[in-house]
């Protein structure tokens, strides 16, 4: 017989009381009460439940951590140095001069119009040596009076007759130079307020922002932001911190510096401060394709965040004094988003549509013909984006010595990083 249960014992010791007490009718509520009453213990022969498996938590893939901003020694060794230029003429036009810059740069200079070349015909000498490259434009400009503008389908740089006293406040700064032209003031006088003086609308200190032209900085990503403004009684004349700046300027960059007002603030400006941020590229992916103009159906493959991505050169046609590039990308549409996380807590997503800007079309000297304009097509299915792009080529004017094609360059950028140039002013005159 085997050992007996826990039941059979409890079954025993209820009888036993039966017995004692003749209740048969508590017989069944005190075998209940017993039952409860014992410790509970496994039973030896049972196998143990098996433990039911634990579904593995789905984890999202995390983004890399951002890097941070480049520092300006970084940034001078990624360029290899400034753009460094030299131009030593006896008797030289404003044309001589530039065509000099361009030859040491590839930045193309030029009037806006053909029709502009008439005020800077005039002859002077120049002997620059070895100057960062804004610093050689700038005296130039001393000679020939004019400013600078830049366009976003223009490479290069736009001469426009500039008549206005010179004497801004500059600094250079690693590949940037800064300019300060002047103060905005509007002082306003309130009827209502017994003709007080009310804080002024507009109190704002313009400027520009250099950046060498070695340096490729993405488009959309330019901010800056004034970090101090103190007079010389010691009080704080800032304004707004941040301005993103606007995507269609990208070289020079227009500043405009917010300042406010203050109850007995001084005469000078005793120190300003403040930050100038661009994203830069600063890996590319380079392809060069040799007589672009015989070229046909040219391709190749370039791998980008671990996505291939394929390449294509339609054709190269000539329609009068224009040169149509006409060329595909294509892509997994499942591509993941390039955005860099900027130190100003801004997300800036890399454009995709802009692959114009990957394109130059240059003659045999190595200059760069004019991007005029471009026209852009999305196509593809579920799985892959087929972007389609003409990008048309000109001459920038009349007087431009660029010569036929022989290759097309396309430079697809693959890493990018944030860059922060301080800058610092002082001792500038309030109204």
């Amino acid at each position: 017989m085997g050992a007996p249960t826990k039941i059979g014992i409890v079954r025993k010791f209820c009888y036993f009381l039966f017995d004692m007490n003749h209740q048969p009718q508590s017989f069944h509520a005190i075998t209940v009460l017993c039952v409860l009453a014992l410790p509970a213990s496994p039973l030896a022969a049972q196998p143990p439940e098996p433990t039911p498996p634990i579904a593995a938590a789905r984890v999202a893939p995390r983004e890399p951590a951002p890097l941070p901003p480049m520092t300006i020694d970084e940034l001078n060794r990624a360029i290899g140095g400034p753009t460094l230029v030299s131009v030593k003429l006896a008797n030289a036009t404003a044309q001589d001069a530039f065509n000099a810059v361009r030859k040491q740069s590839s930045v193309p200079v030029s009037p806006y119009s053909a029709t502009q070349w008439a005020p800077f015909k005039k002859t002077a000498p120049v002997n620059i040596v070895r100057q960062p490259f804004w610093l050689a434009l700038r005296e130039l400009q001393s000679i020939w009076n004019f400013r600078l503008e830049s366009y976003v389908v223009r490479p290069g740089l736009s001469m426009m007759a500039y008549n206005e006293e010179k004497g801004d406040r500059i600094q250079s700064i690693g590949p940037c130079l800064f300019s300060l032209s002047g103060l905005n003031y509007e002082r306003t006088v309130s009827f209502a307020r017994d003709g007080q003086a009310v804080p002024a609308s507009d109190f704002s200190i313009a400027g520009r922002a250099y950046i060498d032209p070695k340096v490729q900085v993405v488009r959309g990503s330019t901010y800056y932001q004034l970090d101090e403004a103190i007079d010389d009684k010691g009080l704080s004349l800032r304004g707004e911190t941040t301005t993103a700046h606007s995507s269609t300027e990208v070289n020079p960059i227009r500043l405009n510096l917010p300042l406010v007002t203050q109850i007995g603030m001084g005469k000078r400006l005793a120190r300003l401060k403040g930050t100038l941020g661009f994203v830069a590229v600063t890996r590319r992916d380079v392809w060069e394709v040799p007589n672009v103009l015989q070229a046909r159906d040219a391709s190749k493959s370039i791998t980008r965040d671990g996505v291939e991505e394929r390449y294509f050169v339609d054709a190269v046609r000539q329609e009068g004094d224009e040169y149509h590039v006409h060329f595909t990308v294509s892509r997994p549409r499942n591509n993941v988003r390039r955005i860099v996380r900027l130190a100003n807590q801004r997300d800036l997503m890399i454009s995709e549509s802009n692959h114009y800007d990957q394109v130059r079309l240059v003659d045999a000297q190595g200059r760069d013909w004019s991007r005029y304009t471009y026209r852009i097509q999305n196509q593809g299915d579920r799985q892959t984006s087929i972007i389609s792009t003409t990008v048309i080529f000109r001459k920038r004017s009349l007087y431009d010595e660029v010569g036929t094609p022989t290759k097309l360059v396309v430079a697809v950028p693959n890493q990018w990083r944030e860059v922060r140039v301080p800058f610092e002013f002082k001792d500038l005159p309030l109204p």
